[in-house]
């Protein structure tokens, strides 16, 4: 009897293994046929750092291997749009022309239907709490990333400003 359920457990292992191996065999084969090919050719504007929300950047990842895997061509860095320390990065497939966008950061909704990127509005917001204005243009230069024009931090620090003065009058 215990000589049956070790056979059985051999077998069923065995099964699984083969299952595992098989699994990975054709993972690594999607993986190589799927496999997109990015490349700043065309693009001489990109330089520097950038902080990116890391759920764009996984909807970003699964356009651009869903579109390489279809298209099965590269995906050439085009060109990038900045606003404060947001950009929206572009790429577009050499094969079809089909562009695909990287927005680094969310947009959120201000008083009086104002729209202002999530990224812009807490570097300022945290700049305001610690009364570090003018340093963080410094820090972002340090590191390489964009930096925010005056007129993108001010339009930012009133859009905060009207945030708090609603937040207050509403408790």
């Amino acid at each position: 009897m215990a000589n049956k359920k070790n056979q059985r457990n051999h077998r069923n292992n065995h099964h699984r293994s083969m299952q595992r191996r098989w699994s990975a065999a054709k993972y690594r084969e999607k993986k190589v046929k799927s496999e997109a090919h990015l490349s700043t050719e065309n693009c001489d504007k990109l330089e520097g750092s950038r902080i990116i929300n890391l759920d764009k950047l996984q909807q970003y990842v699964n356009e651009l291997t869903t579109h390489a895997a279809k298209c099965g061509s590269q995906i050439i860095l085009s060109g990038e749009q900045k606003s404060g320390l947001a950009s929206i990065i572009s790429s577009h497939c050499s094969k079809c022309s089909f562009i695909i966008p990287l927005t680094t950061s969310n947009k959120v909704s201000g008083p009086k239907g104002i729209s202002c990127w999530e990224l812009n509005l807490a570097a300022v917001w945290g700049q305001m709490c610690t009364g570090g204005g003018p340093k963080l243009k410094d820090n972002m230069s340090i590191l390489g990333a964009p930096v925010m024009s005056p007129k993108n931090f001010i339009n930012t620090e009133r859009s905060i400003g009207q945030w708090w003065q609603i937040s207050c009058k509403l408790k």
